[in-house]
């Protein structure tokens, strides 16, 4: 049964969190991607592929997604929504006392809503923040999602044969929220040693003024960081703003592979239109998930001498 919610309204970020010293290079092409590409890969934690999804599989997963927006029933697991939204619907800003470790991480900074039917068909078109569980329903984004050259290249970078493991669609919306700085590996029951490569696929340009990914170049290999109940489930700006981090521009079709333990962040849209993607979550096939507090127990920071 597909899950809808509604985001809090998230405080402004301060823009220092996303200065960065300069934007990622990358390469043109599946074809580019030799044993130096793999090499950066595991030295930086990311690697950007220029020109990765032909224009025609891109323009249909668009498509399919402005379809989704438009539906009272978009066929898929999950549907979020932007905090913005409120108005609309009469609800308060939703401003919840939160604790310090969230024991549903992904449900924290949202409350459940019936049915989309509630929502006005404008707002639900412009303030559409996320979908999740896609895949199954609909054939123009598994085809993203399943893209041969994409599966042989993160498989190479892996090791090992990979499993989708999660699916969904970012879309930003003007004003759209700040992602804080995090690790997508401390939202998963996963065993701290699984790999995770996640695809990120650009399906309109990600620029900097509308909230394109930044990244924090071999911020992977310290391991896991402690995450903290502030703007979102999130790694401290303090600890942020004393690391080297990249801003990672990205044109139609590019894809941004990152490994799962690198810290990353995308900050408000500040422009007029939306800012689609695809984001994108492998693991190995045999891969088995764990209890959500020994997840809890590495990357929060319940127990432990810290502040944020």
């Amino acid at each position: 049964m597909m899950k809808i919610f509604v985001e809090k309204m998230m405080a402004p970020h301060d823009s220092a969190v996303y200065a960065s010293e300069g934007v990622a290079g990358g390469v043109s092409g599946w074809d580019a991607v030799d044993e130096a590409a793999v090499e950066r890969y595991e030295e930086d934690g990311f690697l950007l592929v220029r020109d990765a999804i032909p224009r025609e599989v891109v323009e249909a997963a668009v498509a399919e997604l402005q379809g989704m927006r438009e539906a009272d029933d978009p066929d898929c697991q999950g549907v979020y929504f932007e905090g913005l939204i409120r108005g609309w619907l009469g609800l308060s800003s939703f401003d919840p006392d939160l604790p310090d470790t969230p024991q549903l991480t992904q449900l924290a900074m949202s409350e459940a809503v019936d049915s989309l039917a509630e929502l006005p068909r404008e707002a639900r078109i412009d303030l559409v923040r996320k979908f999740m569980g896609f895949v199954v329903t609909h054939p123009p984004l598994a085809a993203v999602a399943h893209y041969g050259p994409l599966l042989r290249t993160i498989e190479r970078m892996a090791g090992t044969p990979l499993r989708l493991f999660q699916d969904m669609a970012m879309i930003k919306p003007p004003e759209g929220r700040e992602k804080p700085w995090h690790q997508d590996h401390a939202y998963f029951n996963l065993p701290l040693d699984t790999p995770v490569v996640a695809a990120w696929v650009a399906l309109s340009d990600a620029t900097i003024e509308n909230g394109c990914m930044h990244v924090m170049p071999g911020g992977h290999r310290t391991g896991p960081r402690i995450h903290f109940m502030r703007r979102d489930w999130q790694i401290c700006d303090t600890d942020v703003v004393r690391e080297r981090r990249l801003a990672v521009p990205m044109a139609v079709g590019d894809v941004l592979l990152f490994d799962g333990k690198l810290p990353h962040g995308t900050p408000t849209n500040r422009t007029e239109q939306q800012r689609w993607a695809l984001q994108l979550h492998y693991i190995p096939r045999d891969a088995r998930e764990v209890d959500e507090g020994l997840r809890l127990e590495t990357f929060g920071s319940e127990g432990k001498d810290v502040s944020c």
